[in-house]
């Protein structure tokens, strides 16, 4: 999400963003569905060989054809001790 956000123009970012979260709700669904077919008509070991060829190839397409991020990096180091400073990121973590 950050990605799109530094890539798309304000106008356009909520539709962006909206689709993101559409398409992967739908991948959510859409994979226990397909588990079900492939489970019902092989065998459950074939899911995870099928699961880890789709993984592997939309992996490698995302690499090669995503462009490189055009959005303002902030210039210095962080530690890691500093996520520590932010409350609500904090917290997360006892959830």
């Amino acid at each position: 999400m950050t990605y799109a956000a530094e890539e798309f123009p304000i106008k356009k970012k909520g539709m962006v963003l909206a689709t993101y979260v559409s398409v992967t709700l739908a991948g959510g669904l859409l994979g226990r569905v397909l588990c079900g077919f492939i489970t019902e008509h092989f065998n459950w070991e074939w899911f995870f060989f099928i699961t880890t060829v789709m993984t592997t190839l939309v992996s490698l397409l995302i690499y090669f054809c995503l462009s490189e991020s055009t959005g303002q990096v902030k210039s210095g180091k962080q530690n890691f001790t500093d996520h520590f400073k932010n409350l609500p990121l904090f917290s997360i973590f006892f959830i």
